[in-house]
């Protein structure tokens, strides 16, 4: 009898044995197969900042509400429509830090370019120790007699998850066009985050087309004020972004800014203010937003910008 209790209790125990190491070695292939689906996993939890948020295009743009699609700006314009690149009146070298975010750009209009042209690097830390790096080229092309110009914007995106060790690639397009009838006066519109390319991610994250159709008015001496309304292909037409801001100009040099976005598909509402220098040589020019709900933290932008 007691041989055969022994012989239970070693079959039994045997048995524990093998369904722990069956347990084990499921376990760990399915972790292994799916450490692609974790990672999808992870970033779709980050999908309000990485699929929402664009980068930002610069100090000047950040302070007057993130808008800035139908008026000419030099220092950052080109990330809110490429085809400002053609009305740019020569060439011009740009740097840009948030704490989270660094940028430079480099943009030629001057009389020796064959065409109007910039590239420009971009890396955002983002939460869940992520990063995203954008490489940038901007090509357009303008018609002065018909104050008129387009624009197209290529972007090669990368994101890496040290958590998993697994990289996600994609390019994108911008399209935008920019028209300026008059001194006092301009128009633009854009298509952005056009996908060339899949990520295997889920399409309402690496297939979210926005759209935007912006106004300038004002002048270079007194004050300036612009305004954007946009959607993104994957909301309703009544999640709208609203946004925009009043630039005035103390004199020449020194100019304050103010703005509002309303971003009616992540649920932000944000106050913007700025200050800025912007000599014959160079510009600095700062900016500092505030969400009303703290749903994003409060952020400064401050940028370089110089024109030769």
């Amino acid at each position: 009898l007691l041989k055969w209790v022994i012989a239970c209790i070693g079959v039994s125990f045997l048995g524990l044995v093998v369904e722990l190491l069956t347990t084990v070695v499921l376990v760990a292939h399915a972790f292994s197969m799916n450490k692609y689906i974790v990672s999808n996993l992870v970033l779709i939890f980050f999908a309000g900042s990485v699929s929402q948020a664009k980068v930002v295009a610069g100090a000047v743009s950040a302070s007057l509400g993130n808008g800035g699609v139908g008026i000419l700006e030099v220092s950052d314009g080109i990330f809110n429509n490429p085809a400002q690149l053609a009305a740019y009146p020569q060439k011009h070298f740009g740097v840009s830090n948030t704490g989270n975010q660094f940028q430079v750009h480099f943009a030629d209009n001057g009389t020796d370019a064959f065409f109007p042209a910039s590239i420009g690097y971009n890396q955002i830390k983002l939460p869940g120790d992520m990063e995203q790096k954008n490489f940038l080229l901007h090509l357009a092309q303008g018609f002065p007699e018909r104050k008129l110009s387009y624009g197209l914007g290529i972007e090669y995106r990368t994101w890496k998850m040290k958590i998993s060790e697994t990289n996600f690639v994609q390019t994108v397009a911008d399209l935008g066009v920019f028209y300026q009838p008059a001194t006092w006066l301009s128009v633009g519109g854009t298509i952005s985050d056009i996908a060339l390319s899949d990520t295997d991610l889920a399409d309402s994250l690496d297939k979210s087309v926005q759209s935007f159709i912006g106004v300038g008015i004002g002048n270079e001496t007194f004050a300036r004020f612009r305004f954007d309304v946009g959607s993104a292909s994957n909301q309703n037409t009544s999640n709208l972004i609203l946004r925009g801001g009043l630039q005035t100009l103390l004199n020449d040099w020194i100019m304050t800014s103010v703005g509002y976005e309303n971003n009616n598909i992540i649920g932000t509402k944000t106050l913007t203010l700025g200050a800025g220098f912007s000599g014959p040589q160079f510009g600095v020019h700062y900016a500092y937003q505030k969400e009303a709900n703290d749903v994003i933290e409060a952020r400064h932008v401050v940028d370089l910008s110089v024109p030769f």
